[in-house]
């Protein structure tokens, strides 16, 4: 729905639209981040992961959520990982 404003216009944009026209589709929806948030940038979209949530889209699991390294510090190594254990 657009309305006069002044010698301007404004919009109100239905769910899923944006713009000053309303002419461009929301990037967050549906939502394409699995285990996070969704942040509009733009046309574009960066996803902000949920603990234990990695990647583009938060949709690789954490490989050291679960502190696999009983004495030392776990690093993610792609998704697998690897510890660097205490002297």
């Amino acid at each position: 729905m657009c309305s006069q404003v002044g010698t301007d216009f404004a919009c109100t944009c239905t769910s899923g639209w944006l713009g000053k026209t309303c002419n461009i589709t929301d990037p967050c929806i549906p939502s394409p981040c699995s285990n996070g948030t969704c942040h509009k940038s733009g046309s574009s979209y960066t996803c902000s992961c949920n603990d234990g949530w990695l990647g583009d889209t938060c949709n690789q699991a954490d490989p050291c959520i679960s502190s696999p390294c009983s004495d030392g510090t776990c690093y993610r190594n792609g998704s697998n990982y690897k510890c660097s254990c205490n002297e």
